[in-house]
């Protein structure tokens, strides 16, 4: 395991987040997503992914502003429904995805009930809380038909030995990310994240190997991994497929 060093202090940060406001992060929210390497290779190798399964239902879970639900849409739009608990995330996507707004519907990934061969979710597992995560997992493996496969790609922390690390693995992923930021939007959209992470509050990011842990306890039983722009040190971008 290794120590990180704490590079800022939580006032420090909560003085530049504390303006941040949530129609901000909204508006914000695909320019800094696709301005992100990670994220796009994520999201490509997810659609690679996609193309090799057999499936006649695929439901995607938190589809947010509609980025991979486009992507999806694209290939698959007979076979796609989507369900989102944000009301303005769902306006937004409806917005921009107006010919399928009717795929998009309102529904909670940790109680919506509907059998799917495929679920899908991307930079979602982050922002359910703590307490919710195996819950939410095993809800989708209850909702996935036989032999159905549900594909996860997220951000993830580098690996820490215990809770009262955490927080210095948080340092070290948001730290790593700061470094590269190209534009003051992305500062300010990294620092907000990072903010709530360190609060608990709207974000809960964790290691890869406990979303793998969490997905066994779940009652999967084949996992198969991806690292993509992802460092022992820093964490980063990670692909799950599971059955």
């Amino acid at each position: 395991m290794i120590d990180f060093e704490i590079e800022i202090g939580l006032e420090e940060l909560r003085q530049q987040v504390d303006e941040v406001s949530k129609d901000w992060l909204l508006e914000s929210y695909d320019t800094v997503l696709l301005s992100s390497r990670g994220y796009q290779a994520m999201i490509e190798s997810m659609i690679q992914r996609l193309s090799g399964l057999d499936f006649r239902t695929i439901c995607e879970i938190g589809f947010g502003t509609g980025l991979y639900s486009s992507r999806i849409i694209q290939f698959y739009h007979d076979k796609y429904f989507g369900i989102d608990n944000d009301p303005d995330f769902i306006f937004r996507a409806h917005r921009k995805l107006s010919k399928h707004a009717h795929l998009l519907t309102s529904g909670d990934g940790r109680f919506y009930s509907r059998t799917s061969e495929l679920i899908t979710f991307s930079l979602v597992y982050h922002h359910i809380p703590d307490e919710d995560k195996l819950s939410f997992l095993k809800n989708c493996k209850a909702n996935l038909a036989p032999q159905g496969t549900l594909l996860v790609g997220d951000v993830f922390l580098p690996t820490y030995s215990s809770e009262e690390k955490r927080d210095s693995a948080l340092y070290a992923f948001h730290n790593e990310r700061l470094k590269n930021v190209k534009s003051e939007t992305e500062e300010k959209f990294e620092k907000k994240a990072f903010y709530d992470g360190l609060m608990r509050s709207g974000e809960w990011k964790v290691s890869f190997d406990i979303l793998k842990s969490q997905l066994t306890d779940a009652g999967f039983t084949s996992i198969r991994t991806e690292e993509i722009d992802y460092s022992k040190n820093a964490g980063g971008y990670c692909l799950i497929e599971a059955k």
